[in-house]
């Protein structure tokens, strides 16, 4: 059952306010204590690894979304999505896409897009790097060098205002992160630090970083994007709303042909005509080795055509890979596995790159 949920979806928490004598709002002790609460949840379970519901957070992709955002048809349509940095979300919205719903099994990344959009709307693209961005790597600016900035409680003050106007629920969980913890400490604890192996990728996989005309793009465009949130396991939840777009991630590489089979199918039952599904996002075999000998079929080109196969109007895009952005390296490529449900199936109808 498809559940939307605020916080948790075993512990809702309703937020109150008392207003003080000089008409400010604050929130009451029990409230501030229940938050509290929340947050040392949320960061017992990213510090132990816990794997219920709390996957530490991605600060940024590590998909070159960049490279692939042009297969699908965006401007004015749906998306369901996962991913907890919310960049796919960001993306989209540059790419004019009406209604995105962020599905994803940390409750935490409905707060952390919340933030990102704050950012956006309040910050300058120079300002949003030395908030958001923590390790340097080699083409990246000396200030980004375990950035002394990151969470910077004073560029945060710049941003609570708009956080509070999108979210609540958002804005009481920083708020109170920011209260209990160090901005440099609250980073480490919750997210993932995939930035030190690939810093160098962030900018190139997202449109919305690689030039201030682009991110003031944005800026203006997120708002007129409706979001919504589903908490929940991607391979578990079952839905009956469809949608214009549906990008799964690299979800797959964790699967068996098989289960990827059924997994594609649960979803084109959730794509409208002539929608498309990204059913996988493959990186190089160099770049993934830890997949690679855990899963060697994934990565058998034989196999995948096979499986494509199943699916007359499904097809592979390369795009530039990953680990080829680190290394200079044009030939290096990852892959995306698309399919496109048709009204009609005709021995010409096959899969067509946008």
């Amino acid at each position: 059952m498809l559940v939307l949920i605020a916080i948790h979806e075993n512990r809702m928490i309703k937020y109150a306010y008392i207003t003080n004598l000089q008409g400010g709002n604050k929130m009451s002790d029990d409230l501030r204590k229940n938050m509290s609460e929340e947050v040392a949840t949320a960061v017992k379970k990213c510090r132990n690894r816990n794997p219920d519901n709390y996957n530490l957070i991605y600060p940024f992709t590590t998909e070159n979304i960049a490279g692939y955002i042009d297969c699908f048809d965006l401007e004015d349509k749906t998306l369901l999505t996962v991913g907890s940095s919310g960049d796919q979300v960001i993306n989209a919205a540059l790419k004019g896409a009406r209604e995105i719903t962020l599905l994803d099994i940390n409750p935490c990344a409905k707060y952390y897009y919340y933030l990102k959009e704050a950012g956006i709307l309040e910050f300058s693209l120079a300002e949003f790097n030395k908030f958001f961005r923590y390790i340097r790597c080699y083409d990246y600016p000396k200030y980004l060098n375990n950035n002394k900035k990151v969470f910077n409680k004073m560029y945060y003050r710049k941003l609570k205002d708009t956080l509070q106007d999108l979210d609540n629920d958002s804005y009481l969980f920083w708020d109170e992160l920011f209260s209990e913890y160090a901005p440099e400490e609250a980073r480490i604890l919750l997210f993932n630090l995939d930035e030190e192996p690939a810093n160098y990728k962030i900018k190139r996989s997202n449109l919305y970083l690689q030039s201030e005309k682009l991110y003031n793009e944005t800026k203006n465009k997120l708002p007129k994007t409706e979001k919504k949130f589903i908490t929940g396991d991607v391979l578990e939840i079952e839905t009956s709303q469809t949608f214009d777009n549906i990008w799964l991630s690299d979800i797959a590489k964790q699967l068996r042909f098989k289960e990827i089979g059924k997994l594609t199918n649960k979803f084109i039952e959730n794509l409208n005509d002539e929608g498309r599904l990204l059913i996988n996002y493959l990186y190089t075999r160099d770049y993934d080795v830890g997949y690679l000998n855990g899963n060697p079929t994934l990565f058998n080109e034989g196999d995948i055509d096979m499986f494509l196969h199943k699916y007359k109007t499904a097809g592979k895009v390369v795009i530039p890979g990953i680990a080829g952005f680190r290394e200079n390296d044009k030939s290096i490529k990852d892959q995306v596995w698309v399919y496109q449900k048709k009204k009609e199936i005709g021995d010409n109808n096959e899969f067509v790159k946008r």
